[in-house]
């Protein structure tokens, strides 16, 4: 993992795909809430749908239920907007990965995805829409470890954050900026949890219960300006 960027925060290219985004998804989702029978499981569940196509243990990609909209074929009209209005929005992200992370574009869009994946997010497989105020991002064990994950924060909002608590990071988030996050960020924090509980129950078999709250005594700000990359060396 020497040298290579972690995280790397960035302005769009195009705020105006960014207030179109936040438009369809603010429709899509009140369209859904006030019409039961449109809500997909995922939905229902946990705030959370997947659009376009997964890989996982498939030979070929497929088109993710959501995506088919296979709940309900009436919501398909409705999923069909929410990706037209996603368009512009991911153009802006191709184009924020093709600039920073070149060869990674170029490999990814000479992809044979078979004809069972359609092409919606242009070199991305998968958009993950997480309607929830607090949230995790995606991540996933299959994911290839040299592929970044694209992160963009939706809506008004303040005070909004990044936090890797096991890593001390915490980031402030902007409108119209793009976060690419590196899988193996993930190894780091299963390493971080792992060592924090061992130092836990050290902690109890001396006695040595810290006082101070785990968020006050783990978590250091780093309020740099733009473009903030984590690197571990």
């Amino acid at each position: 993992m020497d040298n290579k960027t972690l995280i790397h925060l960035e302005f769009l290219d195009n705020l105006d795909a960014i207030v179109k985004a936040t438009e369809a998804i603010n429709l899509y989702y009140f369209h859904t809430l006030e019409h039961p029978p449109h809500r997909s499981e995922n939905f229902w569940n946990s705030f959370i749908e997947h659009f376009s196509v997964f890989a996982l243990n498939n030979l070929l990609p497929y088109t993710s239920s959501n995506s088919a909209s296979s709940h309900n074929i009436e919501h398909l009209e409705c999923v069909n907007k929410l990706i037209h209005g996603l368009e512009q929005l991911s153009n802006s992200v191709n184009r924020f990965l093709q600039k920073y992370y070149g060869g990674l574009y170029k490999n990814l869009n000479k992809l044979n995805w078979g004809p069972f994946a359609p092409r919606l997010f242009r070199v991305f497989p998968m958009a993950v829409i997480n309607f929830n105020t607090i949230s995790y991002y995606h991540w996933d064990e299959h994911d290839d470890p040299n592929s970044f994950y694209c992160l963009v924060v939706l809506g008004e909002f303040e005070g909004g954050e990044l936090c890797f608590p096991q890593l001390e990071i915490i980031i402030p988030l902007r409108l119209n900026q793009a976060s690419s996050i590196h899988p193996e960020v993930e190894d780091l924090l299963n390493k971080a949890v792992e060592n924090y509980i061992k130092k836990k129950e050290h902690q109890k078999m001396k006695g040595t219960e810290p006082i101070t709250s785990d968020c006050e005594t783990s978590l250091r700000r780093e309020n740099e300006e733009l473009c903030i990359s984590k690197q571990i060396q």
